[in-house]
């Protein structure tokens, strides 16, 4: 390189290129990412939210992959919870996991397990219930109580063992029998 190669470059520059590489931290990820996700491109994402090209490219692109792919990943979350399972399996018996007591992976068989079912829809039949219909606890207890009145059983009796079934109940008679 000769001198006559060599370019002077103002003080006002290397601050304009020192202010390009700094990323703003103030603009919230989450903006960023919701934003990303209607499939914007960076320029126009940095044009919305006021900031460069290339802040908007540093923020997210540890993330970009999990945000490009995020509705893939949601639409098959139940068959790579079923795949990590059926790999977990095989590690039971080949012991890949070093380190890692068959308990340990017995419980995380398990939880994965459960995701799984929660995903597919196919949970325990209560918790099953309550999700489909929308009803709360007291709403269901409120229901099964009403069934138990139709059976003749009642519903079940409070601490007290005062229940709408022994209210006016006298020492050795029924409330049907008042005499």
């Amino acid at each position: 390189m000769t001198e006559d190669d060599k370019v002077a470059v103002a003080p006002s520059d290397i601050a304009a290129l020192q202010a390009i590489d700094e990323v703003d931290e103030t603009i919230p990820i989450q903006k960023l990412i919701d934003l990303r996700l209607k499939n914007l491109p960076y320029s126009k994402i940095a044009a919305i939210v006021g900031c460069s090209f290339q802040n908007v490219h540093q923020r997210l692109q540890r993330i970009v992959g999990y945000v490009d792919h995020l509705q893939a990943v949601k639409d098959t979350r139940a068959d790579l919870l079923t795949i990590t399972n059926g790999r977990m399996l095989s590690e039971l018996s080949m012991r890949d996991y070093k380190g890692t007591s068959d308990r340990d992976l017995a419980v995380s068989f398990g939880v994965l397990l459960d995701k799984e079912r929660l995903e597919r829809d196919k949970s325990t039949s209560n918790v099953n219930v309550y999700v489909q219909l929308g009803e709360s606890e007291a709403e269901m207890q409120a229901k099964i109580d009403a069934n138990k009145l139709l059976l003749g059983e009642g519903p079940e009796e409070d601490a007290e063992g005062a229940g709408p079934w022994t209210a006016g109940k006298e020492e050795g008679k029924s409330v049907e029998s008042k005499e």
